[in-house]
C-alpha cells in the first residue's frame, strides 16, 4: 500500500512489483480499490496490477471540491 502526493492531494494505490505487463484497475463511482481484492492474487501471476483509489474515495484524500477545481 502506497500513496503519492499529486497537486497537494494524497492519492492511495496498491502496486504488485513483479517484472510483468502493467494492468491498471480503477473502481466505479461510490466504491474503492477494495473491490478488486479477490482477483489481484490470481492476476499477479501474469500481470503487475496497479489499483488506485480515486480522489475522494477509499483511502485517498477527500479534499474540498473548490481545491480540486482551482
Amino acid at each position: 500500500m502506497s500513496s503519492k502526493n499529486i497537486e497537494k492531494i494524497e492519492l492511495y494505490y496498491i502496486e504488485y512489483k513483479k517484472p510483468k505487463k502493467h494492468v491498471l484497475f480503477i473502481h466505479g463511482l461510490g466504491s474503492s480499490s477494495l473491490i478488486w481484492r479477490d482477483i489481484l492474487a490470481a492476476l499477479s501471476e501474469y500481470f503487475q496490477p496497479i489499483v488506485i483509489d480515486l480522489i475522494g474515495f477509499g483511502q485517498s484524500a477527500k479534499p474540498e471540491m473548490k481545491s480540486i477545481i482551482q
